[in-house]
């Protein structure tokens, strides 16, 4: 720099003139106050600010609060902290002062439990109870204990004794009439015998659980127990109340083995664990322009998230390529086996594949190629420039056995290296968003191994879509209301939230969202205590500018009564939704089971399951309301396992043990077909009846295959039968 010349600074952040404040006051509704609170103010552009109530002389909490250093625009406030209530206040706007806040402490409750022996229902006079991150340390002569808490909300505690095995309790209600019973047992015990494929004992196997592991343990230092001479093991101290559990059994001269193990009258003596010697996966590793890279790690798992390795979750194993970019890894399972780069989402080029391996033989699996796949990104005949592009097997925000990632350079052009078979999703991302909302589907392309792709361009013009809200009772406080679009999701009424949310000055601004492309939505507006306001609607090609008014009805109906569950032990929620499927209002039932909900217009409704795949079609009762009537309707959820409970997987691959994405695949019998009610690159899952039934397996340019499977019911099989899965075999 030469002498005299100014040196310019630049910032990135606003400057302190342009920053506003949101001042107010708390209004304590209980007498006694917390020892602190906290205030997070949340713009929908992400933008965020925290702070928390300031102490007087004496050390107590101040009345007032001031939320500085914050762009003007509409937030969200959300106050939580020591045994108060948690309060949310939307719509704030900034600059802004003289806003109250009421806040409620909790009430102090008691929550109160009986432990006794299983066997003979006599108290466990010393036991401990896990509440919160605490064991606390009782004896009674009863077996008794009180646990002082705040609020009303029923809670689950664990108890643990001498010569007994831990339990989980039933929820806990505070001030309950009477102490909620808990009963420990002596525990089970599994004995089994690990041999090999000659049926010969395997000495120094290890046995570990499969969810118990510590993050700061290497999966080979922690284990339950060693098999011996014999190749014998036994387990002790398994919770009777646990009817299987889950275990890896390992051993280096073998490939990993995962198993269900179930535990019958406490004492399982028929476990034979077969460990094969497992095959080995083998090939080369290419970077974002299909060269190969030497010194680079590859690191195999057999669950799809990358972040389980992290976890001490799910490791298979890894493997780092020579100079010429090649690898090799054994003893791998005749599993699908994921192989992810280093930090996959920070790579280009292919991140993450996947493999059938065969026992005792040698599959390619290459992670990349020297084919390409290319395009150009456009926006309005303008190259869209330094950009990611992403080629996944699923749905974006769904697992997927397969990703990679490309930059456009300064012509908007991407090329993708090494895109094995298969019908695959490219997205491209919107600068500025993060998670899976920044993902805009560009389209979904059939590849092929060794074959080179011109996909052309894509003009990614994007369109702005304003919402204005209209409410059929003028008077209707609508402050409190939220406010987002998603993608349309015609099985389920979740969906990816999409676009972004422009900043508005006034509560009574209608809500734009910028960043959208063509393709179907749905508006969702909600609010505490009031059903949610749907609509869909479809951005069509080359429209830049959309305008809804989302209606709000008046509500005055309501409901209330009863879900009884088929089995009490699994919690239930329920979905109401209108018949055109306009409005939805969560059932979520206390802890008698007991429900209530208001605030409905009136109309027809039908009511289901909430954590289903197909929960729009989902059906268990049907109701009509009149503006104003009130309805009192038990709901009795039957064995809907009954007639119904078969389950099928499937697994489609190429000869080379591949995942072929977008495989259409369907069951047949006499008069009745079932599609799968989820599907993607990993598996396929199919729900009917029991039974025999004609699998069929399609994909262009390979030979279709028909096959009689058997559909595997919930009750004849364990969770790890069922979810084995039928593989398909693809051919050319």
């Amino acid at each position: 720099m030469e002498e005299g010349q100014l040196l310019e600074l630049k910032i990135p952040e606003k400057s302190p003139q342009s920053l506003v404040s949101i001042s107010g006051t708390i209004n304590w509704v209980s007498e006694n106050k917390p020892s602190h609170v906290y205030i997070d103010a949340g713009s929908p552009q992400g933008l965020r600010r925290f702070t928390s109530l300031a102490r007087n002389s004496k050390g107590e909490l101040e009345d007032n609060f001031v939320i500085e250093r914050l762009e003007p625009g509409i937030y969200t406030l959300r106050f939580s902290g020591s045994n108060i209530e948690d309060t949310t206040v939307r719509n704030v706007r900034a600059p802004g002062e003289g806003l109250v806040v009421d806040i409620s402490t909790k009430r102090q409750t008691k929550l109160r439990g009986k432990v006794v022996s299983k066997e003979t229902g006599e108290p466990v006079t010393g036991f401990e109870v896990g509440f919160g991150r605490d064991w606390i340390r009782f004896n009674h002569p009863e077996g008794e204990f009180e646990l002082a808490s705040m609020g009303t909300e029923c809670r689950s505690v664990y108890v643990r004794a001498d010569g007994f095995t831990m339990k989980r309790s039933k929820e806990i209600c505070p001030d309950a009439n009477e102490p909620v019973v808990i009963e420990l047992g002596k525990g089970g015990a599994i004995r089994g015998i690990v041999v090999d494929e000659n049926r010969k004992p395997i000495q120094d196997a290890k046995i570990s659980y499969r969810y118990k592991r510590s993050r700061n343990e290497k999966p080979d230092e922690k284990y339950i127990t060693v098999t011996g001479a014999n190749g014998v093991f036994v387990i002790e101290g398994v919770p009777k109340d646990t009817t299987s559990q889950w275990f890896v059994i390992t051993h280096p001269n073998y490939a990993p083995e995962l198993k269900l193990i179930e535990v019958e009258d406490d004492y399982t003596t028929d476990v034979e664990i077969v460990l094969k010697e497992g095959g080995t996966i083998e090939g080369y590793v290419y970077d974002s322009q299909g060269r190969p890279i030497g010194d680079t790690t590859l690191y195999f798992l057999d669950e799809s998230q990358y972040s389980y390795w992290k976890e001490n979750r799910a490791r298979l194993g890894s493997a780092t390529t020579d100079p010429n970019g090649y690898y090799q890894i054994t003893r791998m399972p005749e599993i699908l086996c994921f192989g992810f780069r280093h930090e996959p989402d920070n790579q280009l080029g292919v991140v993450r594949t996947a493999v059938l391996p065969a026992n005792g033989k040698t599959t390619r699996l290459d992670v990349g190629g020297r084919w390409y796949a290319t395009g150009r990104l456009l926006e309005d005949g303008k190259p869209v420039t330094n950009t990611k592009v992403m080629v996944t097997g699923n749905t974006a925000g769904y697992e997927t056995a397969f990703t990679a990632y490309a930059i456009t350079d300064s012509d908007g052009v991407f090329t993708f290296w090494g895109i094995p078979s298969g019908l695959r999703f490219m997205y491209w991302s919107i600068p500025g968003i993060r998670g899976w909302g920044q993902w805009v589907e560009i389209g979904r392309f059939d590849f092929e191994s060794g074959v080179d792709l011109n996909l052309g361009d894509f003009d990614v013009g994007l369109s702005e879509v304003t919402v204005e809200i209209v409410a059929e009772n003028p008077t209707e406080q609508l402050d409190q209301l939220e406010v987002f679009i998603q993608r349309y999701n015609w099985k389920q009424f979740w969906g990816t939230k999409a676009g972004q949310i422009l900043p508005r000055q006034d509560v009574n601004e209608p809500y734009t969202f910028s960043n959208l492309t063509p393709g179907n939505y749905e508006i969702i507006a909600t609010r505490q205590n009031y059903p949610t306001i749907r609509k869909v609607f479809e951005i069509e090609q080359g429209q830049k500018i959309h305008r809804i008014d989302l209606w709000i009805p008046a509500g005055s109906a309501s409901l209330s009564g009863k879900i009884i569950p088929h089995d009490p032990n699994i919690p239930q929620s329920l979905l109401l939704r209108s018949v055109d499927q306009t409005i939805t209002m969560d059932i979520r039932p206390a802890a008698d089971g007991s429900y209530k909900i208001a605030n409905l217009p009136f109309g027809d409704y039908i009511i289901g399951k909430t954590a289903v795949a197909l929960s729009r079609q989902s059906t268990l009762k049907e109701v009509s309301l009149g503006a104003g009537e009130h309805k009192n309707l038990d709901i009795e959820i039957g064995d809907i396992q009954k007639g119904n409970d078969g389950y099928l997987v499937v697994l489609v691959v190429t000869e080379d043990g591949l995942p072929l994405a977008g495989t259409d695949v369907w069951l047949q019998r006499v008069d009745e077909t079932v599609f799968p009610h989820f599907e993607g690159d990993k598996s396929k899952s199919l729900k009917g009846e029991p039974g025999e039934w004609i699998l069929n397996a399609r994909y262009p340019g390979y030979k279709s295959v028909r096959q009689k499977v058997i559909m595997k019911s919930k009750k004849e099989y364990n969770t790890q039968e069922i979810l084995k899965p039928v593989v398909i075999t693809m051919s050319k």
